[in-house]
């Protein structure tokens, strides 16, 4: 009896442990190797000298744009040739906003537009009129000059050849209290000779845009305790950098496989969740931030959602974080 038992409590045992074995290997096999030991913080650190992101202000010997004064961010492009930064942002209105930053980070202007404006190189078109951007200032308002005539396919494709650039508006892109929306027109514009002309068909006629490519800045992706020697030197020869200077480390979370019936085939890379305290040094000065619920990955500490972006020539740089893919902050960060 006591042998039968013997074998009954062993085949429990062993499928109990095959239970546990099938719940890690398909809960992608977690590493079981204990957390490492925590990085002390440096001598003389303070916490509270680092506000969270949200809240920075500009310590002496630093300019500082917080993009969140003109809506929410969106996006940001470069123009090469006026070595202007441009950020288009969410103003709680029904226009497009787009705001304009030099060389140096200083503030230029910004522009509001129909939400259907469309940058193209240095000008900033939407179906009535456009603006013109050069290095030094932001240009007014010019209505496009009204093409008279009817607009056949061969005059508009004779239109296309003569253009430098040129943009389609369809009616789905206007408001629905104009009059194009509601009779299905088109409208063409077209820059021939530095001038803007437009003309409405019915929608019948598509062309080739003709535009310019949008230009990024460079992006600093890896932030940790030590700069790679690309990034040290990135952003005027290394007088703006980015690095984590601590990292509180709270919660361990060991390395683990892509979990069974993953849509992504994604794992986890070994990581400590806590607060991470940054340090961005702009010529002779630092600005220091902090971001609460941070991750500091342990393989890879290449991220997406906290960048610094700019440009070797560029005396300015852009900080940028987000969440979930949404913004939280974005600044320009100039020296003084």
């Amino acid at each position: 009896m006591k042998t039968v038992l013997w074998i009954i409590g062993g085949v429990l045992l062993a499928g109990g442990l095959a239970v546990v074995w099938l719940g890690w290997v398909l809960s992608g096999a977690p590493s079981l190797m204990p957390a490492p030991a925590k990085t002390p913080a440096p001598e003389g650190f303070v916490a509270s000298d680092y506000p969270p992101i949200t809240e920075l202000s500009a310590p002496e010997g630093v300019r500082l744009i917080d993009l969140s004064a003109f809506g929410e961010y969106f996006e940001h492009y470069f123009l090469p040739d006026e070595r202007v930064t441009y950020f288009r942002v969410f103003a709680g209105d029904e226009m497009s906003t787009t705001v304009f930053v030099d060389a140096q980070g200083r503030l230029m202007g910004q522009i509001k537009l129909l939400p259907n404006d469309f940058p193209m190189g240095p000008h900033f078109v939407d179906p009535d009129g456009s603006h013109t951007v050069t290095a030094t200032e932001v240009g007014p308002y010019v209505p496009h000059v009204l093409l008279d005539g009817e607009a056949t396919q061969a005059r508009l494709q004779e239109l296309h050849a003569q253009a430098t650039r040129y943009r389609r508006f369809s009616y789905t892109d206007m408001p629905r209290d104009r009059p194009e929306f509601d009779a299905k027109l088109a409208t063409h514009v077209f820059e021939i000779d530095g001038v803007w002309h437009k003309i409405v068909e019915d929608g019948a006629t598509s062309l080739d845009w003709k535009g310019a490519p949008f230009e990024q800045l460079d992006v600093q992706y890896d932030i940790s305790r030590s700069l790679d020697p690309a990034d040290a030197t990135r952003f005027m020869d290394g007088a703006y950098t980015l690095r984590l200077t601590h990292f509180d480390q709270q919660t361990y979370l060991g390395k683990k496989g892509a979990p069974m019936g993953s849509t992504t085939g994604v794992g986890r890379g070994a990581q400590w969740r806590g607060d991470g305290f940054y340090t961005l040094v702009a010529g002779d000065a630092e600005l220091r931030f902090s971001l609460v619920g941070d991750t500091e990955f342990l393989s890879n500490p290449s991220r997406t959602y906290l960048t610094m972006s700019g440009k070797p020539d560029l005396d300015m740089v852009v900080l940028r974080h987000q969440v979930y893919g949404r913004p939280t902050a974005a600044y320009v960060v100039a020296r003084d």
